[in-house]
């Protein structure tokens, strides 16, 4: 009779001493031996579509059940999805490199540049000397320049208002980033009698709204690829949709009624655009006071 499977192992990633096959210690295989190339594919397939399975239930749940990924992650039902901060970043990483290398390089968002390029060429233009005549010139005098004459001189300058835009591109998901707990906070503030909730909690739900965003927006971008008819209609939709859902969301969540998930919506929508455009005045500012420096 063979005892092979009273026979003690040791872990060879902790050194914990076993008879399993898994260690009970970090839950690696104990019985492990060279890979062979195609082992090495194996593995890698077994973990692909099973993050991909992974992947698609939770991304059908964000879509189709408006808030239930929040309230599975509050009822510790989290083996099924992928956890929300990693959704948020694989999510928003994939928008942000469709929307700021991937798009720009295709025809028609390339016709759409040149043709605002044109627009601000003409207006430059346009413009003429008497409008530029009571501004310093920014050689010299860029110190006695107040805020409103440098972002006058920006828009004059195409230089300028591209170098801004690649800065912005290169920090916009940076700030979105920052807004996550911002809105976390107000979502605690404007829920304050629920004592039952934490602030992770809503920051929980300010990331599935987050990634709920990021997937309108993201098709909105791929629309623009057809006509420009459908892309007006579908983006005019898709935003109300979008209203609806996080109406919907606020609904299952927080157990209020639609008509008040409406409502927070707004708020919340109000709030959000007064942040970033607080933010992005206050970059604007500092990039003006770097760019239109004397030297």
């Amino acid at each position: 009779m063979s005892h092979a499977g009273n026979k003690t192992n040791v872990c060879p990633n902790c050194g914990f001493h076993t008879s399993h096959n898994y260690c009970a210690e970090c839950g690696q295989q104990t019985h492990l031996h060279k890979e062979t190339f195609w082992g090495l594919v194996l593995h890698f397939a077994e973990h692909y579509f099973h993050y991909d399975s992974k992947f698609r239930q939770t991304l059908k749940t964000l879509i189709v059940q408006p808030g239930m990924l929040t309230i599975a992650y509050w009822n510790n039902q989290r083996a099924r999805y992928i956890s929300p901060i990693s959704l948020y970043i694989f999510i928003s990483t994939i928008y942000f490199i469709i929307t700021f290398w991937v798009l720009p390089n295709t025809a028609p968002f390339q016709a759409i540049e040149e043709n605002r390029v044109k627009a601000e060429q003409l207006a430059y233009a346009s413009a003429g000397a008497e409008n530029t005549a009571n501004i310093p010139h920014p050689a010299s005098q860029y110190a006695t320049l107040s805020f409103k004459q440098k972002f006058k001189l920006m828009m004059r300058d195409g230089v300028a208002i591209s170098d801004f835009m690649e800065k912005v591109k290169h920090y916009v998901s940076k700030v979105f980033f920052f807004t996550l707990p911002f809105l976390g906070f107000f979502l605690q503030l404007l829920f304050y009698r629920r004592k039952d909730l934490l602030f992770v909690d809503h920051a929980v739900f300010s990331l599935h709204l987050h990634c709920m965003y990021f997937v309108v927006m993201l098709t909105q971008q791929l629309a623009m690829l057809t006509y420009e008819v459908v892309a007006n209609i579908y983006t005019g939709i898709s935003t109300i949709g979008l209203i609806f859902y996080a109406a919907l969301a606020f609904r299952n969540v927080y157990h209020v009624s639609l008509g008040r998930g409406i409502l927070y919506v707004f708020i919340v929508m109000l709030v959000y655009i007064l942040t970033i455009l607080a933010i992005a005045l206050l970059s604007l500012y500092v990039y003006l006071q770097y760019y239109y420096h004397p030297h």
